[in-house]
């Protein structure tokens, strides 16, 4: 819904759009949470009667995926329980398939882009379908991994590890974005973009400077000490994955060098960047001018 709000023509107010959205969902989301909550409570009374109430649910979550099961377990108890239950495992499935596509848009998407730029024109859709397929088979076979004993465990770590680099690379994009590019640049992109001055611009300051940077210093020290469990290999994988960090900013100094480039213009947006129309284009760099931050 969020990438549809975005589809609006240039400059319009489609944070607006977004906040009333998100609210929604949160709100959705939130009455079904704690409703399944509340359910499974009453389900781990009538299983667990004779231990404390502050017990029960740590004796659940002994299995990270006991409380998945019991979820179907207490629909099915509902009033037209096998409708509910038929509904949940359809969402089960087709979320993770809704995943799925949506990655591989993703990744085709970016591949198109690199040959764009490579060659100034549009790939064949022969080539595009063959780096589909290449994709789906690359995808079978690191999934296959997942069917083998252990499986369980190794998503779990997976999982760790995941979130771990995502938090890093989350803390790269702070840093590149709010300090080196510059907040004040970035907000009038964000301007540009979307509209919004005064309450709006404070929340995006609020959020990049002071907020987000104590949020992933804080993620950063439960990460730390409560790791445990193959700790070498979560490093390994960890580093190999970011290595890509640093080779990518070798690559485009070395790109820089070869055009006698100031170091400066590595942070800059591409000229490509912005509204594809032209007049939306050179209004955006004209707004941008008017702050005098180009």
């Amino acid at each position: 819904m969020i990438k549809l709000a975005a589809a609006r023509p240039f400059n319009l107010p489609i944070f607006r759009d977004v906040v009333i959205i998100s609210v929604a969902v949160i709100l959705i989301h939130g009455i079904t949470v704690i409703s399944f909550i509340a359910l499974i409570e009453k389900y781990a009374d009538d299983v667990l009667p004779y231990e404390r109430a502050d017990q029960r649910s740590t004796l659940l979550n002994l299995h990270g995926y006991l409380p998945i099961a019991l979820v179907a377990e207490v629909i099915a108890e509902m009033p037209f329980g096998w409708a509910l239950t038929s509904l949940h495992f359809a969402i089960a499935a087709l979320i993770p398939l809704l995943v799925v596509i949506t990655d591989m848009w993703v990744l085709q998407s970016m591949l198109v882009e690199k040959y764009i730029t490579n060659y100034r024109r549009q790939p064949r859709i022969c080539y595009i379908f063959v780096a589909i397929v290449a994709l789906c088979l690359v995808g079978l076979a690191v999934a296959l991994m997942f069917i083998m004993p252990g499986t369980f465990r190794m998503v779990v770590l997976l999982d760790r590890i995941i979130k771990t680099i995502i938090l890093i690379l989350g803390v790269i994009q702070l840093v590149a974005v709010a300090y080196i590019y510059g907040f004040r640049r970035f907000s009038v992109n964000i301007r540009t973009m979307v509209g919004g001055r005064g309450p709006l611009n404070f929340f995006w300051w609020f959020n990049w400077i002071v907020f987000s940077p104590l949020i992933k210093l804080a993620c950063f020290a439960f990460a730390f000490v409560g790791a445990q469990g193959y700790v070498i290999w979560q490093c390994i994988i960890t580093g190999l994955t970011l290595v890509w960090v640093p080779v990518e900013f070798l690559v485009k100094n070395y790109e820089r060098w070869t055009y006698r480039e100031p170091m400066h213009t590595m942070f800059y947006p591409r000229d490509d960047w912005g509204p594809l129309d032209p007049y939306d284009r050179e209004e955006a760099k004209q707004m941008e001018r008017a702050v005098r931050v180009r």
